[in-house]
């Protein structure tokens, strides 16, 4: 069923729709628009012309919705229990201290009632609270009989309240870039053993550490970032996932929580192998990574990165050099470059972070890992 919406009140999580649509009642249903979702309360009011939906203004401004558009519905069946616990991400809209506005929102809770009352909440939901100029996105929920899905605020009702502010790195998308041919496969990056000898491993397994180092401390988590990534070698595979309302293979994803890069992860992990004796082709792989930069700017006004994981091994098409000095033509993205191995074309990489106004960053023995994310954070501070 698909109706015109129109933004109401804060209507304590209450949507309306004509008394006269006969394939209503009341109830929660499911309300659908551009690929995001909520679930609404939904009341009959006479006052309602026929093929319109009024939206709570809260919910409204979470599926980022337009006067008039059509959205869809659907009843649904499941019951819904009380919340008794909330775990929230706290980012500000104003440039300010996440850290700082969590810590006095936290002694004024109350003040949050009328942005929460009524609503049924799901994990990774947003609540824009535009006059503190505060994003609130749902870590976790808990409920009265300890059920995992979705939860009704009944303000005076819930037990607790924590508030985890997005600190560090401003939230920016990512789009990553991983080099899997035969170069990456070369073993000359050090790990140090217990016994104080050293051994080389793999350029790959020291991506995938830097990898890991990402999801663990990436600032986005809880905000609108969005999220894409590509495996290359001579041929350039780019990662999907499935839309949970379509069910159709997408590959650009809201970053809402780390699962998302957790399953990049293992599946960049699960493609290693086919790669291992291919030549690499970091061209057409950054080609397809600045296109993607560029969509990406016109969803919103976020930075984005590339976050390029190479040897800069050049054996299989275009001049990825050429290809990176075409794409400021029309647009600009910084491209962080990855420099995995202490035998890698450093050169290349240099001349592509020049073109960018991103960075280097070598990666020759494992230490060097667990830096990336305060050289990431040092970039950003040094762009201003």
């Amino acid at each position: 069923m698909n109706l015109k919406a129109k933004q109401g009140r804060n209507q304590k999580g209450l949507c309306f729709v004509s008394s006269e649509d006969s394939d209503f009642e009341k109830g929660v249903y499911e309300i659908i628009f551009n690929g995001k979702s909520a679930l609404v309360d939904i009341r009959k009011s006479a006052q309602i012309p026929m093929g319109i939906i009024i939206l709570d203004n809260r919910i409204f401004f979470f599926l980022d919705c337009e006067e008039n558009a059509d959205v869809t519905l659907a009843k649904n069946s499941s019951d819904i229990s009380q919340c008794s616990e909330l775990d929230l991400f706290v980012a500000s809209l104003k440039k300010i201290d996440s850290k700082s506005i969590a810590e006095v929102i936290s002694k004024r809770i109350s003040d949050l009632q009328d942005d929460f009352e009524g609503l049924i909440l799901q994990k990774n939901q947003r609540i824009v609270v535009e006059r503190l100029g505060i994003q609130f996105t749902v870590n976790s929920i808990g409920s009265i009989n300890d059920s995992c899905g979705p939860c009704r605020v009944i303000w005076n009702n819930l037990e607790k309240i924590h508030l985890t502010p997005v600190t560090g790195v401003p939230a920016y998308n990512i789009i990553c870039v991983i080099e899997l041919g035969a170069a990456a496969h070369i073993e000359d990056v050090i790990q140090n053993s217990t016994s104080g000898d050293t051994t080389s491993i793999s350029r790959y397994q020291a991506t995938l550490a830097v990898l890991d180092q990402i999801i663990s401390d990436y600032p986005g988590y809880g905000t609108n970032s969005y999220f894409s990534g590509f495996v290359y070698s001579d041929e350039v595979v780019a990662f999907s996932v499935f839309d949970s309302q379509t069910g159709t293979p997408v590959e650009i994803s809201s970053l809402y929580s780390k699962s998302l890069l957790e399953s990049f992860s293992q599946w960049v992990r699960k493609d290693i192998s086919i790669h291992k004796n291919k030549p690499s082709n970091p061209g057409v792989a950054l080609s397809e990574a600045l296109i993607r930069g560029f969509d990406f700017s016109q969803l919103h006004e976020q930075p984005t990165v590339i976050l390029f994981c190479s040897s800069g091994v050049h054996s299989h098409g275009p001049n990825p050099v050429k290809i990176v000095k075409k794409s400021q033509e029309s647009h600009k993205i910084p491209i962080i470059c990855v420099c995995i191995g202490a035998g890698s074309n450093k050169a290349v990489l240099e001349e592509i972070a020049s073109i960018t106004e991103g960075m280097v960053v070598e990666i020759n023995s494992m230490s060097d890992v667990s830096k990336i994310n305060d050289i990431i954070k040092q970039y950003f501070e040094n762009r201003g």
